[in-house]
């Protein structure tokens, strides 16, 4: 027998045994359906009687709530030295970014992967620097990260009138002027994660605070998206269905509801590269972002030696003495 007759039939013998394997192992589950929070959001939304609180905590800081942006205040306190803070969790530890797990695998219960900071993120470069995952160069537009946690965003495949199509944007299979409107949008896109507003700031830019106040950028606020697009010719069905994806994805509202600028800058904003990556690649663990709000948690613990200053539970009131 040839080496090479002999080297295939062993990999086709072990993709057979794995995937047997497999198929002997498959375990249906019970979903389980969570609803955290709700109970207390209802309560507010109906304006019940608030019960009477458990205890009572007197601080400089009170931070409602350890998703992202609670722990991510938290740990910045931590890190520059203040101590007198305390975080009030609420409903779920992680908030949007919380986590589950079955059978010793981590899933993710929100986010799931963190797109590459750009330049004006420093604080989120900061963050991912002392937490090892930035490794090096965090000033530089190209930083090298942790290849552990480093991959390409994956790219959905849309099944579109019995055929498969690569991406939700299809550039064929549609009519030529609509995939040229495609295309025109997103060399748009190209354009404008570099633009700059007559005040000098980047017209799209993440922290939002960082983002040019230019009054003919601004204007986008007072139309939609949807009209906006409309105004600059842009027709095709497939792109509106687009569109319309991403805003109630990223904003849990259609695309004839949010602004012009905010539709934009969904796309816009997102400028950040990595040295040992290609483009569109993004950092993601099995668990999600959950492991940041773990490493959060922990770093503030260890920086204030105890672990008190995390709470369960919701604040009923808080008055400013």
């Amino acid at each position: 027998m040839r080496r090479r007759s002999f080297l295939l039939g062993a990999a086709t013998a072990a993709a057979a045994g794995s995937v047997g394997y497999w198929r002997s192992h498959v375990v249906e589950t019970t979903p389980d359906v969570h609803y955290p929070g709700m109970q207390a959001g209802h309560a507010l939304r109906d304006k019940a009687a608030l019960p009477h609180p458990s205890g009572t905590r007197q601080h400089q800081v009170a931070i409602l709530g350890a998703g992202v942006a609670g722990l991510s205040c938290a740990w910045k306190l931590a890190r520059e030295g203040f101590t007198d803070f305390v975080v009030v969790q609420g409903p779920e530890f992680a908030g949007n970014a919380a986590a589950g797990q079955r059978d010793g695998l981590d899933y993710p219960l929100g986010a799931h992967y963190l797109p590459l900071p750009s330049l004006a993120s420093t604080h989120v470069r900061e963050m991912l620097a002392d937490f090892g995952i930035l490794e090096h160069g965090a000033g530089d537009a190209r930083p090298y990260y942790d290849e552990a946690v480093l991959v390409h965003s994956p790219q959905e495949r849309l099944l579109r009138n019995g055929r498969w199509e690569e991406g939700l944007l299809p550039m064929t299979g549609v009519p030529d002027a609509d995939a040229a409107q495609h295309r025109r949008f997103l060399a748009l896109i190209d354009q404008l994660r570099t633009q700059v507003g007559n005040d000098g700031r980047k017209v799209f830019c993440i922290p939002l605070e960082l983002s040019s106040r230019d009054p003919a950028w601004r204007a986008l606020d007072g139309l939609t998206f949807k009209a906006w697009l409309t105004q600059e010719g842009y027709t095709s069905p497939a792109l509106h269905w687009y569109l319309n994806y991403c805003c109630r994805d990223d904003y849990g509202a259609r695309h004839d509801e949010v602004s012009a600028w905010a539709g934009l800058h969904y796309f816009a904003s997102r400028d950040g590269h990595a040295a040992n990556a290609g483009e569109g690649a993004v950092l993601t663990w099995p668990g999600g972002l959950a492991v940041l709000a773990d490493r959060m948690r922990d770093a503030i613990t260890k920086q204030l030696g105890h672990p008190g200053w995390l709470l369960q539970g919701t604040a009923m009131r808080i008055d400013e003495l």
